[in-house]
């Protein structure tokens, strides 16, 4: 089955044709702002396809009806709208994803492959949340998305006392807190920008701002990687994806500097000049440090087709 993949992120959306043996035949990126996509070119790029048999959609959150990848309906697409405030910066645009391909081919099922499908099953110690063998054991993020790591515009986790501070003597409202905290902080705030790319550059011009919000981002990094190994009692190895994880040379070598306690050591010279799909360990480590290409649209594919193999 050659599945279409629409992945919504937060700022971009990623269109990928998969076949049926999960080689990727296209890979298109869009920039999404405020949810928005711009449809035309969404459409032109969708007409240049063939042979689309199903339509797979990366959804952040499922909220608490929806705890496996499912297909779509106009009932599931009303409750999505409705729970958009659990992931605002991710569900207004998988939402416009699903509409224009809805009405583009509509005669094509779609699937939701839902984030919170994937950790449904951990331990409800962990979840009221690192991964050994087939267990779901943890992820940083909690209700929303916000919490965790340090984001390019999101905050990642803050003591709720200062939220309460904020609102009580800064008079600021739930919107306005709303927007600092997903669309104006994190790397953001403190640098100004929300690229690490930009951000590696202005720290070589000697920036300060840029300096510290790249401390702080390692310093959470660093500490979110031991709650995991704590939760799995150690590490078989330490994998680096996504876009920073595979092209951000600097930030594996400064978040793995503070890990050897957990026998996690890079290589200076294989971490600088190998891409993804490699182990960059440093001889003496004695847990490897991979760096993998992230195969979300891949993924996605393989729901889709499972999802549609089950459903009448």
């Amino acid at each position: 089955m050659r599945v279409l993949v629409l992945n919504a992120g937060s700022s971009s959306l990623k269109l990928s044709l998969v076949d049926e043996d999960d080689s990727v035949l296209t890979d298109r990126d869009f920039e999404v702002a405020e949810g928005r996509l711009d449809e035309t070119q969404l459409a032109s790029a969708i007409h240049e396809m063939q042979g689309i048999e199903a339509i797979g959609h990366r959804v952040v959150h499922g909220g608490p009806r929806y705890t496996r990848s499912v297909r779509l309906d106009g009932d599931v697409i009303k409750y999505l709208v409705t729970i958009t405030d659990l992931a605002p910066l991710h569900l207004p645009a998988a939402l416009a994803g699903i509409s224009a391909a809805r009405e583009l081919l509509p005669r094509v099922p779609g699937v939701a492959c839902l984030d919170t499908a994937f950790h449904s099953r951990m331990p409800e110690a962990a979840s009221t949340y690192a991964i050994p063998d087939e267990w779901r054991l943890d992820t940083t993020m909690g209700f929303t998305p916000l919490e965790g790591l340090v984001m390019a515009t999101r905050s990642g986790t803050v003591d709720p006392g200062a939220l309460l501070y904020l609102e009580r003597h800064a008079g600021l409202s739930e919107p306005q807190l709303t927007e600092a905290l997903d669309r104006r902080g994190g790397l953001m705030a403190m640098a100004g920008t929300g690229d690490m790319r930009e951000i590696l550059r202005r720290i070589a011009d000697g920036d300060d701002a840029a300096e510290l919000a790249f401390d702080v981002y390692i310093h959470r990094l660093r500490a979110l990687i031991a709650s995991m190994a704590a939760a799995m009692n150690g590490l078989d190895a330490l994998v680096f994806t996504g876009g920073v994880g595979e092209n951000a040379a600097p930030v594996r070598a400064a978040a793995a500097d503070g890990l050897r306690f957990l026998g996690v050591e890079v290589g200076p010279t294989l971490n600088a000049s190998l891409g993804p799909d490699n182990d960059v360990s440093a001889p003496e480590a004695t847990v490897p440090t991979l760096v993998i290409k992230s195969r979300e649209n891949v993924e996605v594919a393989r729901e889709v087709r499972r999802v549609l193999a089950a459903s009448p």
